[in-house]
């Protein structure tokens, strides 16, 4: 089974930030933890059997709770909000590209 590190590893390549000197993992970590929110937004299916249990994020070394077909989608708005928070990384071009491939795959567009 995947970890949230993992998730944030997978965000890391498209950064071109594999040794991890540009972005620390906890804003990595933040913005995963912002798109599983997202992702039991809009599809709340995705939560089935656990709706009455509340929605708490997730540590660096926690299971992934999301099907490993998703950890793609999540690494996607990682680096979307990456690009639009991090100055040395900053690429605003691609902010809205990232971001809405997160939501289009989730919906199933």
């Amino acid at each position: 089974m995947a970890t949230m590190q993992d998730v944030v590893d997978l965000a890391r390549i498209d950064l071109n930030d594999n040794d991890k000197t540009r972005i620390d993992d906890s804003a990595l970590l933040s913005s995963a933890n912002a798109a599983i929110r997202e992702a039991y937004q809009v599809r709340p299916d995705l939560r089935l059997g656990s709706y009455a249990t509340p929605v708490a994020d997730k540590a660096i070394g926690d299971t992934f709770p999301l099907g490993d077909d998703y950890k793609r989608l999540v690494a996607d708005f990682i680096i979307g909000r990456s690009f639009a928070i991090d100055s040395e990384v900053a690429d605003l071009n691609r902010v809205p590209a990232y971001l809405q491939i997160f939501r289009d795959q989730l919906l199933g567009v």
